[in-house]
């Protein structure tokens, strides 16, 4: 007697297909079992592709770059570092530790630049 093993791939599931899947076990009257069935799922994974569905852990967009723009305002920026120091040595370290990382500013720091820095970290 022969025995026949078969051994089955793991699948790959899309962002879009496991939001879609997700929308389905949402529908009113729907058992979260029963399209986990349907999909050959366990009912658990489509539990955690809920719970990071809710979460906002799929994305369908790819990801991109955000457009800058910089502009040269001499005359301003001469006098807004005169009005943030007040005419005082600007020169030393500063370290600003976030839960990602840290950056750590050497030397003379553009006070405009950082400002803009320290704004976009905040808003965060």
């Amino acid at each position: 007697m022969s025995e026949v093993i078969r051994v089955e791939r793991r699948r790959r599931w899309s962002a879009a297909d496991k939001l879609r899947i997700v929308a389905e076990s949402r529908q009113p009257g729907s058992s979260v079992a029963a399209v986990a069935q349907r999909y050959g799922l366990h009912h658990s994974q489509l539990f955690s592709w809920r719970k990071a569905a809710r979460d906002g852990c799929f994305s369908t967009e790819a990801p991109g770059f955000a457009s800058v723009v910089v502009q040269d305002a001499p005359g301003q920026l001469a006098a807004d570092h005169r009005a943030l120091t007040d005419g005082k040595d600007c020169t030393g370290q500063i370290e600003i530790r976030l839960e990602r990382g840290h950056i750590t500013v050497s030397g003379r720091a553009d006070p405009v630049s950082l400002r803009c820095v320290l704004e976009a970290l905040s808003a965060r």
